[in-house]
């Protein structure tokens, strides 16, 4: 018995291997199709990952534009609030500077007018000088004329 055990197993592993032949043809197809199913799987796993990835990137890239944008509105209109405030003071030392030009000129005007004023006193007070001394000059040669001093 132990003999025809055996032979019976001989029997059933040849089948089987004649099975497994056969098999090997539709097994090999079915691994095709299962490898070719897991790759088209990797692949739209794949573009999935991607596509989550570039959306991922473009929302990060549109905050980072967002927050950016802002910074530099808010950087333009400090730069336009200092300059809004450089025109004020600029117009405020403007007008100093125009009030002290009109008081100097106002002043040189003034200071005109007074030596316009001592050079016409004093050609006054040479006239009246060389009028009083051509008096006192003719005075004096009158008073000369009636009386004769002699002086020893």
């Amino acid at each position: 018995m132990a003999q025809s055990r055996n032979s019976k197993q001989k029997d059933d592993d040849f089948q089987l291997s004649q099975q497994s032949n056969e098999d090997d043809g539709v097994s090999q197809d079915a691994i095709i199709i299962l490898m070719n199913q897991m790759k088209s799987d990797r692949e739209k796993s794949r573009k999935k990952k991607e596509t989550e990835f570039l959306k991922k990137a473009q929302a990060a890239y549109k905050q980072t534009l967002v927050a950016h944008s802002q910074s530099m509105v808010i950087a333009l209109d400090e730069m336009q609030q200092a300059y809004e405030m450089w025109r004020v003071e600029e117009a405020a030392s403007s007008d100093r500077i125009r009030s002290l030009w009109l008081a100097i000129a106002a002043e040189s005007t003034r200071t005109k007018d007074i030596i316009d004023r001592l050079a016409l006193l004093e050609d006054e007070s040479k006239e009246q000088v060389e009028l009083l001394s051509a008096e006192a000059s003719k005075s004096r040669q009158q008073c000369l004329k009636g009386k004769h001093y002699s002086i020893l």
